[in-house]
């Protein structure tokens, strides 16, 4: 579950009540969620950290153009090679 500013607020945990398939919702049907904030201690215990970094838009790019360069390399040096 999402707040508007697109923050994740908790995680669906179950859908009480029958369903076919369990695709189709019906009336009577409640749906329950986990407050995340709640388990926050517990998840930074887990994982050790309080942020979990993500690779910059920056290293990504670097890294993808270093890949694509290396690749180049080693295909004209193998071409080079079978002639």
């Amino acid at each position: 579950m999402f707040d508007y500013s697109g923050n994740l607020r908790g995680i669906m945990v179950a859908v009480t009540g029958d369903s076919v398939g369990g695709t189709e919702a019906f009336f009577g049907q409640e749906t329950r969620f986990a407050n995340i904030a709640s388990y926050k201690t517990a998840i930074e215990t887990a994982i050790g950290a309080s942020l979990i970094p993500e690779p910059s838009t920056v290293f990504l790019l670097v890294l993808g153009l270093a890949t694509s360069a290396l690749v180049r390399r080693r295909r004209e040096t193998s071409a080079k090679t079978t002639l």
